[in-house]
């Protein structure tokens, strides 16, 4: 896998344990409700670093996030009604897609569609999302102020100017 600033700073995710967190879904949620949380956390930056790590393993089987080296920039999402068959179910979410993060500068796109499918398990009571890992699908608020914040952390000119100019180019999508 290619790294690039992007797995190293926009989604510094470290790997975290543990689906029985207190913030995840109700326990008695069914797909649709689940699949619909974790995507809006997704699109108010929750995926966009660490500090949110523990939130999203409660909605998911895996225990890692890769080091993505692409994170896409959303203005909307809309998660379908979950086909179920026993304990396994399938949701559709389509994204209405303004840009994406696949190295520097971020890539403006105008809008354009993108569907996912998350397969999801039962496990007790509870639904957790098996399959589907996407990168981050956040929202461009989202974007700007998880920039706003890397450039008050940026340790050096270089790093810090680099981020001003991904975090002007992000600004001028309003």
């Amino acid at each position: 896998m290619r790294l690039s600033w992007l797995s190293g700073t926009l989604l510094a995710v470290t790997p975290m344990i543990g689906c029985g967190s207190s913030f995840g879904p109700a326990p008695t949620a069914g797909p649709r409700a689940v699949v619909q949380e974790y995507c809006q956390l997704d699109f108010d930056g929750g995926r966009l670093g660490a500090g949110e790590g523990e939130r999203i393993f409660s909605f998911v089987t895996w225990e890692a996030e890769p080091g993505w080296d692409t994170a896409v920039i959303v203005s909307s999402f809309d998660v379908h009604e979950a086909r179920q068959d026993g304990p396994r179910a399938q949701v559709t979410v389509d994204y209405r897609v303004v840009g994406r993060f696949e190295g520097r500068p971020p890539t403006v796109l105008g809008e354009a569609s993108e569907r996912a499918e998350f397969r999801l398990i039962q496990r007790g009571n509870s639904w957790l999302i098996d399959h589907g890992q996407i990168p981050p699908h956040a929202s461009l608020p989202a974007f700007i102020a998880h920039l706003e914040t890397l450039i008050q952390q940026a340790r050096n000119d270089k790093r810090q100017s680099a981020l001003v100019r991904d975090l002007e180019r992000l600004r001028a999508l309003k």
